[in-house]
Order: C-alpha cells, then sequence, then structure tokens
C-alpha cells in the first residue's frame, strides 16, 4: 500500500508567512471553545491565499507542469476566494478556496494530500493526543461516493443501513461536505466533516437519508474511535468457523489495514479460543 503524505493545513499557512515571527502566527489562532476543550483555527488573510498556490518545489513531477493549467487552478482559487467575501479565511474556508489546488497537486501526485488538522491548547504530546482523539464521538458507518452521492457502504449502526443514500449530516448537505475534500471512492464521515467545519466536534448526529425511495430522519448512534475500527473489522474483515466433527477452527481475513495491530491481537485471541475447544 502506497504512503500517503499528510499535508497539514497549518503549515501551509505558516508556509505562506515568510519570514513572518512566531509571534505575528500566534496572533492569528482565533481561539474557540468545544466540549473537548479550547481549539484554534488560524486566520489567513485573502491577499495572502496566491502565494500559496505554487508548485512545490523540488518535485520530480513537477517538471511536467503546465503553466497554463496552473494559471487555470489560480483562477478557480481567486473565484473561490472572492465567492466567500471576507478579508481572511478561517482554516475550513481556506481549505475549500485551495480544493481545486490541492486537486491538481493530487493529479500530478497521489500521495500528496491536505487534510485539515486539530489544534487543542491542553494536547502538548502524543499521549494526550491519543487520549483526546479517544474522546470523539464518530459515526458507526463508511461511505461510498458513487458520483456526487453517498452511499453507506458499511454500517455498525442499528438506524443506518447498508445502501443508504446521505442526503444531510446535522447542518451539512452532502453535496457540499464533498466541496471540501477529495473525491475518494470511500469516505470517512470523520474526514469530511472535519474538513467542512473544524468546530464539528459533538456528542449527537441528526441524519437525513434515503432508503428505499422514502426519506427519513435518524439520530445516529455514536462510537469511540477504537470501538467504531473494531467492531468494523470484525463484522465485514474477520470471520470463523468450527469444524466440530473434524476438529478445526477455520479463520478467514478479507483485508489487511497500514495498521493492523487490534487485528493481530484478535488472531491471537482466536486461535487461543481455538485450542481450548480442542480445535486446530
Amino acid at each position: 500500500m502506497k504512503k500517503l503524505f499528510i499535508i497539514i493545513l497549518c503549515v501551509i499557512s505558516f508556509s505562506a508567512q515568510g519570514q513572518s515571527s512566531m509571534q505575528a502566527l500566534k496572533d492569528r489562532d482565533i481561539p474557540t471553545t468545544t466540549r473537548l476543550g479550547i481549539m484554534y483555527q488560524r486566520m489567513t488573510p485573502t491577499n495572502e491565499v496566491s502565494t500559496l498556490v505554487q508548485p512545490i518545489a523540488k518535485h520530480p513531477a513537477m517538471e511536467l507542469n503546465n503553466p497554463k493549467a496552473l494559471d487555470s487552478v489560480r483562477n478557480l482559487v481567486v473565484m473561490r476566494c472572492e465567492s466567500i467575501g471576507k478579508d481572511s479565511l478561517m482554516t475550513h474556508e481556506l481549505l475549500y478556496v485551495l480544493k481545486p489546488y490541492l486537486d491538481w497537486m493530487q493529479w500530478i501526485d497521489p500521495h500528496l494530500r491536505v487534510d485539515s488538522n486539530y489544534a487543542f491548547e491542553d494536547v502538548r504530546d502524543t499521549k494526550s493526543l491519543k487520549s483526546f482523539i479517544s474522546q470523539i464521538k464518530r459515526l458507526g458507518v463508511r461511505f461510498m461516493l458513487i458520483n456526487d452521492t453517498l452511499v453507506v457502504n458499511r454500517s455498525i449502526d442499528p438506524h443506518i443501513e447498508v445502501g443508504d443514500m446521505i442526503v444531510r449530516i446535522n447542518d451539512a448537505d452532502a453535496s457540499q461536505l464533498l466541496h471540501y475534500s477529495y473525491h475518494d471512492r470511500y469516505q470517512v464521515p470523520m474526514t469530511l466533516l472535519k474538513n467542512y467545519n473544524a468546530r464539528h466536534l459533538t456528542n449527537k448526529y441528526t441524519i437525513t437519508l434515503l432508503r428505499n425511495g422514502e426519506q427519513h430522519t435518524v439520530d445516529a448512534t455514536t462510537y469511540n474511535g477504537n470501538q467504531t475500527f473494531k467492531q468494523m473489522v470484525i463484522n465485514d474483515q474477520f470471520k470463523t468457523k468450527l469444524y466440530e466433527q473434524e476438529k478445526v477452527g477455520y479463520l478467514e481475513i478479507e483485508q489487511f489495514y497500514p495498521n493492523n495491530s487490534y487485528l493481530i491481537k484478535h488472531i491471537k485471541t482466536t486461535i487461543n479460543e481455538f485450542k481450548k475447544n480442542n480445535h486446530y
């Protein structure tokens, strides 16, 4: 599996400032109170946006640049910037404005991806960051993108079924969410919401969906991150079967992930259970 290089949006903002001091950058950080603490978004003046739309230096693929294509991308960025009509952009607005440029970069090299990131006052190290992330409530679904339609392709939520078409999540139309994220075949709700609005953290998600041609509004069940991943792995990728007569246990894994630590632990536990029941 190819390794994705995640470029944090705040780093892009930082590079645009050139010789600006760290204090000047901190002055642009806007605090917002959320249920998990004070979170910051960085404010970027619109007159600095054009400086962000530059080829990535020393990248081999950039030798294939078409200057006219890059000019067209710049024009799209300017149009999006003008459509917002502000002197300064917040983090999620900057992501929206730069989306044509980010798509162009990914077309040149699929490894290049930009994502918004959490910036919390009390998150200082890896340990506290992991603790913070574990507290975030997530939707127990995954989406498949078909043209411009989000369709549920995995679900552990009893209120949401595979095949449901997503119309709206809380206050955001599904079509609007896609303006802030890459048009990947498979979509994660948390990434869509985080890119659309960095202050999306909530304990409650109300989802409007279409099922068998009828529209429904449901209050989605929320899960912590590990719980969501574990249950989806167990339900969709991990299958076991006992053959009593042959005293054999059968284990099937349909797919591995970049981080398989939980899967490996579950395999070990399952094999030990086989052995306890004299299945080999």
